[in-house]
């Protein structure tokens, strides 16, 4: 039997991916919010975001059984996507109550203003090579996406 529409389960997700939501034809899913289990889903596409396990970590901590968030989680969840260089993405405010555990709506910076971005970083002393990002993705007009990982259940 074929189905209505495409459907891609995020379930066994391991690494902090993006969805970028947009019109692809195909749906992503995943089972979120901590022991709550909510199922939540969205057009778009897929793409690993970040590969290394520390800001998978601080941003399951901090959001671990969340059902929703609050201005200052919000902030507080800033403070980490910039913490690890990924400050491109900010806590989408309008979608608050639709942000639980394992599923963060995002704002993405547009790739217009991203050459400013990396070089105003570049213009920064760092000492860690992490706090400069790395863009996965390029040729998109698309500023809204979801965080999405593997949910804590």
């Amino acid at each position: 039997m074929a189905r209505d529409k495409k459907e891609v389960c995020l379930w066994g997700l391991d690494q902090l991916s993006l969805i970028i939501l947009c019109k692809s034809g195909v749906n992503y899913y995943n089972q979120v919010g901590g022991n709550f289990c909510l199922c939540m889903e969205e057009e778009g596409l897929l793409t690993i975001i970040f590969d290394v396990t520390s800001i998978l970590e601080e941003l399951a901590a901090f959001c671990i059984n969340k059902i929703r968030l609050t201005e200052e989680e919000a902030d507080e969840i800033d403070k980490i996507l910039q913490k690890h260089g990924t400050s491109y993405l900010s806590v989408d405010r309008d979608k608050l109550d639709n942000s639980v555990e394992a599923w963060l709506y995002v704002n993405i910076l547009p790739e217009n203003e991203r050459d400013d971005f990396v070089m105003k970083i570049d213009d920064m002393e760092v000492s860690s090579p992490i706090a400069r990002p790395g863009f996965d993705f390029w040729g998109f007009e698309e500023t809204k996406g979801v965080l999405t990982w593997g949910n804590s259940y």
